[in-house]
């Protein structure tokens, strides 16, 4: 749905963690994006510490879609919030997003790079390339979700 939540051209404007409601039955819940983010340090680290809190203490996380941009390598804070998925044992998923931005070749590598960061990421399974303006991925995750909350 258009107009649903505020976006920006820039990344990390967002500045709050945003809750979807999805048809009465689980949430969705929106956790700022700050790591191309241009903002202080100082800014970067609250929002670390924000989101390492939401993490850790939320226990009713089902699922976390953690969303890397396929044109960069994960930065240091990508490598930061897959630990904590992990030391919580939070089921996750990566997205690949902006996949339509690359060519074949590059999204090999793109996926490729990406496992040898996180070995663990089986390519359809926990790794899944997304494209909003194509819509590549839509139906996957909707499939994850699907699973876990209309089984």
């Amino acid at each position: 749905r258009k107009n649903l939540a505020k976006i920006s051209s820039t990344p990390g404007k967002t500045r709050s963690i945003n809750y979807y409601r999805i048809d009465d039955n689980f949430y969705l819940v929106d956790l700022p994006g700050y790591g191309y983010a241009k903002t202080s340090l100082k800014e970067r680290e609250y929002w670390g510490r924000i989101i390492s809190e939401y993490i850790s203490h939320s226990g009713h996380i089902t699922l976390a879609i953690h969303l890397i941009d396929s044109r960069h390598n994960p930065t240091d804070l990508d490598i930061r919030l897959n630990g904590l998925l992990r030391e919580y044992n939070i089921p996750y998923i990566v997205l690949l997003n902006k996949s339509d931005k690359l060519k074949q070749s590059e999204t090999s590598a793109a996926k490729k790079n990406i496992r040898l960061i996180f070995p663990e990421l089986i390519d359809g399974e926990n790794l899944l390339l997304h494209s909003a303006v194509k819509k590549t991925g839509r139906k996957e995750v909707i499939k994850h979700l699907s699973k876990l909350f209309y089984s």
